[in-house]
């Protein structure tokens, strides 16, 4: 435990400093996710059969959550 103020900031600040070091590591590390027309081509859909914005983006469609479940590829009906 620290015994006077110095060593408390000290404490502070290294801990704040390592975060903020690993926070920047990540953001470095991490990629954007970019998706591709292969399952189109593959399937023969439009992006709009499972991706709920017609341009693409995370968010899915019933058809397209059973799509990503059924391991990319067409659900049986």
């Amino acid at each position: 435990m620290p015994s006077n103020p110095r060593e408390t900031y000290i404490r502070i600040f290294g801990a704040v400093a390592a975060l903020m070091l690993v926070g920047t590591g990540c953001i470095l590390i991490s990629s954007t996710a970019t998706g591709t027309p292969a399952f189109g081509a593959a399937t023969g859909q439009p992006c709009a059969a499972c991706h709920v914005r017609p341009d693409g983006g995370p968010d899915l469609t019933a058809y397209g959550k059973k799509f990503q479940a059924n391991g990319n590829k067409l659900p049986k009906p």
